[in-house]
């Protein structure tokens, strides 16, 4: 499953970029865009934003990619991805992780929602369930 790899990505730069303390005062939201290149060619762009989301206690990291000139003709919808979670005193938990990409099949997209009260993680990963343990 090669989108679990992006969403490990994602969790390992949320794990660097939010405090050891999990202070939700030491966080600023942000917005970073890129200029995809393939050698000296264009071949996108990508915007990152870290925001507040609207429930207490909660932030969101929302990533969209597109691909321009060429490269549209191999990956003509917008990847997103986009992850809510909890920061505390003392963890940073997920709540939700949404993966779309950007086409109108469903068989790369990813939906995961996690139950911190019942320990598990659940939803759909490339057309398959998942039901499991949340460490």
């Amino acid at each position: 499953m090669k989108v679990w790899g992006l969403g490990l990505l994602a969790a390992v730069v949320l794990a660097f970029a939010v405090p050891a303390r999990g202070d939700d005062a030491a966080l600023e939201p942000f917005v970073a865009a890129y200029d995809v290149r393939y050698g000296n060619m264009s071949v996108g762009s990508s915007r990152i934003e870290l925001r507040r989301a609207p429930e207490p206690g909660r932030w969101e990291i929302v990533s969209q990619s597109q691909a321009s000139g060429l490269a549209k003709l191999v990956a003509s919808g917008t990847l997103s991805q986009r992850s809510v979670f909890e920061l505390d005193a003392t963890d940073v938990r997920p709540v939700t992780y949404r993966f779309d990409d950007g086409t109108h099949r469903t068989g790369r997209d990813v939906a995961l929602d996690f139950d911190w009260r019942d320990a598990r993680v659940r939803g759909t990963a490339e057309e398959e369930t998942v039901d499991l343990p949340a460490a």
